[in-house]
């Protein structure tokens, strides 16, 4: 059964709003830190835990839909998306946070039931194209995610955002029971057997390790910018306030732009090219935003800005690309080789969230533009030393 046009920009929607999740300790750690008494360290380290435990439910918990029926996979895993952000709403102590972070993290991994799902149920001449507005969507979100954050933050309670999201999710919960179709599943052989297919399908895939890799690398780098920048803006020689800082993160709207453009060039044919411009276009963003270190304010934070808007481009054309490349590797394997290549992107998310914060926490700005313009060259060479027409799958590589 089919979805409709309509279906899809609902479900894009409500994507995006499980995806914001991840986003809003971004903007808030410097005001976390200062309202519940952390170091600046352990109000960031919010973030590399949720990417972990996103990683484990990759692993995990995703492989799941390609063997049970995944609609009620999705609706039961997003309920405990909603316990875990009413725990956020109201817990306190550090430790029992990131326990719950940890948690939050591994069950937000949903959106990757989601992603090749809805993908599935559209016509496969359309197929590029749904996955752009699936990743529109998130980008939209995602972009409201930091300001909404941090009018949060200025109002004094940072976790208020958690209570109004575990609404939001509720209702999602409420509306993807009305308009998903059912999605059984045919197991065949162990569960473990099942699993350990994940070992060969990796092993055997060069073109799903390639584009795992090289989005590992690009979004370590992404990570890292995102979590240097909101405390260099707030508490740099910008000194930013809260709601500036939001207004800031409004540049983030250039991944909406992006992942419609990507399924369009990979509905045509036009991936390969277009990694390669996406891979550059990152690493212009990391140059740029070496201007975060001179001494004009207006240079400075025109940027920073500039590399925010080219970092979030760069990465969302690229994801769109690959993701759609690895949905097409084996139709009846796709949660799994999505599993996969998003456990591996995310595994180079939280490495940079970790270094990214601990970088900037003891060696300031111009050493974390060092790392990230590192990991950029990279990522460059990583592009360069592999013949893509040449990979398993490789027509449209």
């Amino acid at each position: 059964m089919l979805i409709s046009y309509s279906t899809t920009f609902v479900c894009a929607a409500f994507a995006g709003l499980l995806v914001s999740n991840f986003y809003y300790f971004q903007p808030l750690a410097p005001y976390m830190a200062q309202e519940m008494g952390w170091s600046l360290w352990q109000a960031t380290s919010f973030i590399p835990v949720s990417q972990a435990g996103y990683c484990l439910g990759l692993l995990f918990l995703v492989p799941l839909a390609d063997r049970v029926e995944s609609r009620q996979l999705l609706l039961r895993t997003m309920a405990a998306v909603v316990a875990c952000l009413l725990a956020l709403a109201f817990f306190r102590r550090w430790e029992l946070l990131l326990l719950v972070t940890l948690c939050l993290g591994f069950c937000l991994s949903a959106i990757q039931m989601l992603l090749p799902a809805i993908t599935g149920l559209r016509p496969a001449e359309k197929r590029g194209q749904t996955l752009g507005i699936m990743i529109a969507g998130i980008g939209v979100a995602v972009t409201l995610a930091r300001p909404l954050a941090s009018l949060a933050g200025w109002a004094g309670h940072w976790q208020t955002i958690f209570l109004i999201s575990a609404g939001l999710m509720a209702l999602g919960i409420l509306t993807f029971s009305q308009i998903l179709p059912r999605m059984p599943r045919v197991p065949q052989g162990s569960l473990w057997h099942y699993m350990r297919g994940q070992v060969s399908l990796w092993r055997n895939t060069p073109l799903l390790r390639h584009r795992a890799f090289g989005q590992a690398i690009s979004f370590g780098v992404f990570s890292a910018f995102w979590t240097g920048v909101p405390a260099e803006l707030v508490n740099g020689p910008l000194g930013l306030s809260q709601l500036e800082l939001g207004a800031f993160s409004l540049v983030a709207i250039t991944a909406t732009v992006a992942a419609p453009i990507a399924g369009r060039w990979s509905d045509q044919g036009r991936s390969r090219a277009g990694i390669g411009w996406a891979t550059i276009i990152i690493a212009l963003g990391c140059l740029i935003g070496a201007l975060g270190l001179v001494e004009h304010r207006t240079l400075a934070l025109l940027g920073l800005t500039l590399a925010a808007g080219l970092l979030d481009f760069g990465l969302a054309l690229q994801l769109v690309l690959s993701q759609r490349q690895v949905f097409d590797i084996s139709p009846e394997a796709s949660s799994r080789a999505n599993s996969l290549f998003m456990a591996t992107f995310f595994t180079g998310g939280a490495a940079g969230s970790w270094a990214g914060g601990w970088v900037y926490s003891t060696a300031g700005w111009g050493m974390l533009v060092l790392l990230m313009l590192a990991l950029t060259m990279v990522g460059l060479a990583v592009q360069r030393s592999w013949n893509t027409s040449a990979l398993s799958t490789g027509s449209s590589a």
